[in-house]
């Protein structure tokens, strides 16, 4: 299910003010973060898809969009994109979606009131059903007793109660039709309103894709879609950051990429720098340049430590058929694999052996 930010109400709760939703900076930010560290953590995998689509001449259809996020599936917190593409969708705008937000809303406080109507007339109609029934032990005991005047009064007493009556007339209210067909009416307008979301979610996506203004980064990425279904991309990332320029400005520390991104960056930039070098000259290079990074990054100690698997990756991606702006990205992604098969002593020995250490 989406993550629920607070831009106004949903239904079910308290009333909000007439207008289109405000929106809190503050309820962006944790939402906005879990956002950029799922999509920097598996960019090499969406991220080459996802130039192609916005570099294409004609615009991306919504499927094309949901193919190339594909690979997020099963991913932590994934799903905060992935559930705007279960369904087609109804072809939707903000002002639409508002729209139907509102009759939902007044469907629902419908609903509660026909709810409690019914409750009302069931908490009568048990009442007087505990009444008729401490009526019988009143007439057992004066029949018992024999204090027949009185269990003559009280029978009469129950014939009045009609408890038939009362009995089909509680069965009625168990729930009453009205209340039904309303309960019916507002999940029919909860599941448009869905439709209406999802497509929202997707073409909004996709003009952020398409809007050169914007670098496409899963920073970025993350800051246009933390906003979607309730806001358009651009206001989403107008508020984003916006907040992140606060925090910075109050804490004075600047937030610091995934190191999975960090290490998609670093093979980018150096395959450009050594884009005429090859096999074991490019090798050098990247060892190099791995030894010119700070000796408390901890980029330099996670590749130092896993120069195997790096240097497995670059060479069978340079042999690989693939142009060369994609190549970062398959580097970056045969690198994880690699790693991830390290799992035996043997390889650890191997991996260990090859480390590039100080000295």
């Amino acid at each position: 299910m989406p993550i629920t930010l607070n831009f106004g109400e949903w239904p079910g709760e308290a009333p909000r003010k007439r207008g289109r939703p405000k929106s809190e900076p503050q309820d962006f930010w944790e939402d906005w973060g879990s956002l950029t560290y799922m999509l920097e953590s598996y960019w090499a995998e969406i991220g080459w898809a996802l130039h192609l689509l916005r570099s294409q001449p004609r615009k991306p259809t919504h499927e094309q969009l949901a193919h190339a996020l594909e690979p997020l599936r099963g991913r932590y917190n994934a799903e905060r994109i992935l559930y705007y593409f279960r369904t087609a969708g109804e072809a939707a705008s903000s002002q639409t979606i508002r729209q139907t937000l509102r009759a939902l809303t007044k469907s629902r406080k419908q609903e509660r009131k026909l709810k409690q109507v019914s409750n009302d007339h069931e908490e009568r109609c048990l009442e007087a059903l505990r009444a008729i029934e401490r009526t019988k032990a009143e007439i057992a005991d004066a029949e018992k007793n024999e204090e027949h005047a009185i269990a003559r009064a009280k029978q009469k007493i129950l014939e009045s109660a009609n408890e038939a009556t009362l009995r089909r007339f509680l069965e009625a209210c168990r729930p009453c039709e009205v209340f039904k067909k309303t309960t019916m009416k507002g999940d029919a307008i909860h599941d448009r309103l869905e439709e209406q979301e999802a497509y929202y979610f997707r073409e909004q996506a996709l003009r952020f894709l398409r809007d050169k203004r914007y670098e496409l980064t899963p920073h970025n990425l993350a800051a246009a879609i933390t906003g979607l279904p309730r806001l358009s991309y651009r206001k989403s990332i107008e508020l984003c950051l916006k907040t992140e320029a606060e925090i910075e400005a109050k804490t004075g520390n600047k937030r610091m990429p995934q190191l999975a991104f960090r290490i998609l960056e670093f093979v980018q930039a150096n395959l450009r720098r050594g884009e005429t070098l090859k096999g074991n000259a490019l090798l050098d290079f990247f060892q190099s340049r791995i030894k010119k990074l700070a000796k408390k990054d901890d980029l330099r100690t996670y590749l130092a430590e896993n120069w195997i698997h790096l240097k497995n990756a670059i060479l069978e991606a340079t042999k690989a058929d693939c142009v060369r702006a994609e190549l970062p990205y398959f580097v970056a992604r045969l690198f994880e694999k690699n790693r991830a098969s390290c799992t035996t002593d043997v390889d650890r020995l191997l991996a260990a052996k090859e480390a590039l250490w100080d000295g």
